[in-house]
């Protein structure tokens, strides 16, 4: 049924990266989840104030929060496609994770208040009218939510849109919130005490769980994160395929929403190689890489193979002596330049991220091998950089 209205909606043949098709599906998907969200809203709170439950009324509220979430995230939609400009010249792609987190914190809003109106029901409980037509609600309503659950994941994945996947995670633990409602309100006609206040803080923590999900997901979007490993595969193996890449390091890749990613790295080049055929080799591979990848790469070239047998020698010791800490993974750009009369042994150390998380630690390695290879050859000045890698 989703692919069904998909291709009604937008076509058969749909361009998912694009950024006006991402626009239309991001504001066809909220404007339905409005309209359905409002209406679920206003039939459950009318149920839940004529029934006295008030997990219902809890529920009602959580189908309010869905529709302000969709409301925001329209404004999140028109605002990030916005066009880069002098102050923004990365665009603003960015608000559309602003959007979720402002839909996030709301969602952990509602959760607390229900929380405190369900304790005091728990303290002061009301009897539960029953009736039959509120459980054919429930059930229709878990229905409807299961499908906005199956639709926003799909043109979420599609569209690889955080919005779009939160409020499909959002829909799917409704189901699960309505479905509590919906047991308890049975149950509840056939004991001697109520239990809706305590299904309703059931149903709050379930919205506040919901909430912290996406207040996490988000943020870790906004700090930045580690792109997709398929992304990094990819990208390496476009790049080590051509002629006279001997490899490639200190890769950085950076989001400014989607559509619009930039990233750097070093390649090594033998170093006898015409400079102007190295500038057309490098040429084409950032063009092929924004072409075909839609990532904005910057290179930056590494010469290989001129170092003399001394500096060889050097740089085995290096490594010798860098071999004796396990976090090392790497030494590379090892070279020795003279500048005003002064001669630096230069070189940066790749140090495993996930072995060696504390800055401090990071710097006592940096001193202690700088430190025991100074020891070695005192006539030099050096200059090391240590960064942290997780591949």
């Amino acid at each position: 049924m989703t692919n069904y209205i998909i291709e009604k909606v937008f076509g058969k043949n749909i361009d998912y990266d694009d950024t006006n098709t991402r626009l239309k599906i991001g504001y066809f998907t909220s404007v339905l989840g409005i309209i359905l969200n409002a209406l679920l809203t206003l039939t459950k709170m009318t149920i839940g104030l004529f029934t006295g439950s008030i997990s219902i009324v809890a529920d009602a509220f959580n189908n309010l929060s869905d529709t302000s979430s969709a409301i925001i995230t329209i404004i999140g939609l028109k605002l990030s496609s916005k066009p880069s400009d002098e102050e923004h010249p990365y665009g603003h792609g960015r608000i559309e994770y602003l959007a979720a987190l402002i839909v996030s914190i709301f969602v952990i809003v509602v959760g607390i208040q229900l929380i405190i109106s369900s304790v005091k029901s728990i303290i002061s409980p009301k009897e539960i009218l029953f009736n039959n037509s509120t459980v054919v609600i429930l059930i229709l309503s878990i229905f409807i939510k299961v499908f906005l659950a199956n639709f926003n994941n799909v043109l979420g994945e599609r569209t690889n849109s955080i919005p779009l996947k939160a409020t499909g995670a959002d829909a799917m633990g409704d189901v699960l919130v309505t479905s509590v409602v919906l047991v308890s309100f049975i149950v509840n006609n056939f004991i001697s005490f109520s239990i809706d206040g305590y299904m309703g803080v059931i149903v709050s923590l379930i919205i506040l769980q919901s909430g912290y999900s996406l207040v996490k997901e988000t943020l870790s979007s906004l700090i930045g994160e580690a792109p997709p490993e398929e992304i990094v595969d990819e990208m390496l193996e476009r790049i080590t395929n051509h002629e006279h890449i001997l490899g490639v390091h200190d890769l950085m890749i950076h989001s400014y929403g989607h559509g619009n990613t930039m990233a750097t790295l070093d390649v090594e080049i033998p170093y006898d190689m015409d400079i102007v055929k190295i500038h057309e080799i490098i040429d084409i591979i950032e063009r092929e890489i924004q072409e075909e990848m839609n990532i904005k790469l910057v290179i930056h070239m590494d010469p290989v193979g001129y170092h003399t047998e001394y500096e060889k020698e050097v740089l085995r010791k290096i490594k010798e002596v860098a071999s004796k800490y396990e976090s090392i993974k790497e030494i590379h750009d090892f070279n020795i330049v003279e500048d005003d009369g002064v001669e630096t042994i230069v070189f940066d150390v790749d140090i495993d991220g996930k072995m060696m998380t504390d800055d401090e630690e990071i710097e006592k390695i940096h001193n202690e091998l700088v430190k025991e290879i100074s020891s070695i050859y005192t006539e030099y000045s050096y200059s090391v950089i240590c960064s942290k890698v997780y591949d």
